[in-house]
């Protein structure tokens, strides 16, 4: 499907707004896609899908007795889908990799603040960090390892990590050790710091999700649980009443 999707943002490229290739690309990089698709390809999967679901609902329905305008709004409603389809994927793909990113943001810290006392320069901290840990995170910082050893200064490669996943905790991580760096301050303090305040944002994550937890469930309480509570409860009430209405 790439050549076609080639083909298709070739075609069409002329009708989609930079800023839609744009956020594209920066979805693609949120998921970590980036070496897999570009955001112009991803355009171009999406004007497949906005011409191919529509035809595959028109043959569908060709045959049906239903109403041409109910035909029409199925073709409308099924392009639309196919043009938004792959973003609210890759938007689901993001979301998740940057939970699993916060999620190992404490213990990353904590070896780097580790790795750092012991007398190891940043870049061989996040060396032990991509050995010793493994996941969406230790994929990114191997990525900004490879960058700084390619001669991409750290400062900057450092800022590319933190707007390639879009993690907001990452982004003042990084702009702490770029402003410690610069100052020639203690990189030990920054660390200890940073993991402290990411446990305690995360102690207080977990807090607001147990307070939403009684709201979450009201609605399965309210549309499932409470009618069979009913059913059990006055089902035989009522049918007694039926029998003596019957009997009378």
């Amino acid at each position: 499907l790439m050549p076609m999707a080639d083909t298709f943002s070739g075609i069409f490229g002329r009708y989609t707004p930079a800023t839609i290739t744009q956020d594209s690309a920066k979805l693609l990089a949120e998921a970590g896609l980036t070496n897999l698709l570009s955001g112009a390809q991803l355009a171009g999967f999406s004007w497949i899908l906005f011409l191919t679901i529509p035809t595959v609902i028109w043959v569908a329905y060709l045959a049906s007795p239903m109403s041409f305008a109910f035909k029409l709004a199925a073709v409308v409603v099924g392009g639309l889908i196919g043009l938004r389809l792959p973003s609210i994927l890759l938007r689901i793909r993001a979301k998740r990799r940057k939970e699993q990113i916060v999620k190992s943001l404490p213990f990353a810290y904590d070896l780097l603040g580790i790795s750092v006392e012991a007398g190891m320069g940043f870049d061989g901290a996040i060396a032990a960090v991509t050995e010793r840990s493994h996941g969406p995170l230790a994929e990114e910082f191997s990525r900004t390892l490879t960058e700084i050893r390619l001669g991409k200064p750290r400062d900057q490669a450092l800022g590319d990590l933190g707007d390639r996943t879009g993690v907001e905790d990452l982004k003042s991580f990084v702009a702490a050790v770029s402003f410690i760096s610069n100052l020639g301050g203690s990189l030990t303090d920054v660390l200890r710091v940073q993991s402290e305040a990411m446990r305690v944002k995360r102690r207080q994550r977990a807090e607001e999700k147990a307070m939403k937890a009684p709201v979450k469930m009201m609605i399965p309480l309210v549309f499932f649980i409470f009618p069979a509570l009913f059913v059990v409860i006055l089902g035989p009430a009522l049918i007694l009443i039926q029998d003596n209405i019957v009997n009378q």
